[in-house]
């Protein structure tokens, strides 16, 4: 509209409709104004559409009077407040728009009536309390500075609604840019914590590893030295019985005199010394068996 050169003259958010598509209009344009010079005029091409007239457009008797305030006190502009129609253009409408937003973001417009006569603070800008309630409202810095901007003096607000839309596109925008880089550390994070967790499991894993190794070979050792020991008993038992044998063959043969008995009980001794010498035995066993032989 403002392209076209039409302000709305009462922006509040009754008036703007959201539809079952998420389609968005602006209704009522009952306070409607064509000015003469829009701040942003479009080219023209056969293809535009003609011109916007009103009944009062081009009539003098019905042009909106100075000194006349239209429009809603709570969003209105303090140009439009106290009726100076030379200078209420699309600046006016930003004006109510960054009110519509203060009430998005604060759940009230920037003039309460709590704050006493509301057509008269919006003649005096009195947005001190408004944009106290925006500092506090936890928003986003970029939405409470357009919305700051908006409802500043005419000349320092955004030209016209399209610079507005500009703003909040680059606002949704950096939105969409933060929630990407969230998503891509919340994955980082998320690859670390695998990472990390992996990297503990097999930390875990080689302790244990460790643990049994040395429990384990502390085992086996134990183990195998039981089983040595055992078989130096049994080795010892058996050198002791051939020891035996020799020494009563050795005492048949000295009461017998045959050689034969003598050439047994030597055979005998031979093979207990040799078991002695060979196996693991007890060593005061190994020592008898070499006296014996």
């Amino acid at each position: 509209a403002h392209q076209k050169g039409i302000i709305h003259r009462d922006i509040k958010p009754t008036n703007v409709m959201v539809g079952s598509f998420g389609e968005v209009q602006v209704v009522d344009w009952g306070f409607a104004k064509v000015i003469d010079a829009p701040a942003k005029p479009r080219p023209v091409s056969v293809d535009d559409d003609p011109p916007v007239h009103t009944v009062r457009s081009g009539s003098t008797q019905q042009a909106s009077q100075v000194g006349s305030a239209m429009g809603t006190p709570a969003y209105m502009p303090p140009e439009q407040a106290y009726g100076d129609g030379e200078h209420t253009d699309e600046r006016s409408d930003v004006f109510s728009l960054g009110a519509t937003l203060c009430e998005i973001l604060t759940g009230e417009p920037p003039y309460r009536k709590a704050d006493g006569i509301q057509l008269v603070l919006a003649a005096q800008l009195k947005t001190a309390r408004a944009l106290e309630r925006l500092a506090a409202c936890g928003a986003d810095p970029q939405l409470i500075d357009l919305t700051r901007r908006c409802l500043s003096p005419h000349e320092e607000r955004p030209r016209d609604a399209g610079a507005v839309a500009e703003a909040v596109s680059a606002y949704l925008t950096s939105v969409e840019e933060r929630a990407r880089k969230a998503q891509l550390r919340a994955a980082a994070e998320e690859v670390k914590a695998k990472e990390e967790r992996k990297r503990r499991k097999l930390t875990g894993a080689l302790a244990a590893a460790v643990f049994l190794i040395v429990v384990g070979g502390g085992g086996t050792y134990a183990l195998l030295r039981q089983n040595e020991l055992e078989r130096t008993q049994e080795n010892t038992l058996g050198v002791t019985r051939d020891l035996r044998e020799a020494t009563r063959l050795e005492a048949q043969a000295a009461s017998t005199g045959v050689l034969a008995d003598w050439e047994q009980a030597a055979l005998a001794a031979r093979h207990a010394a040799d078991r002695a010498t060979v196996e693991e035995i007890d060593a005061g066993v190994r020592g008898e068996a070499q006296d014996v032989l």
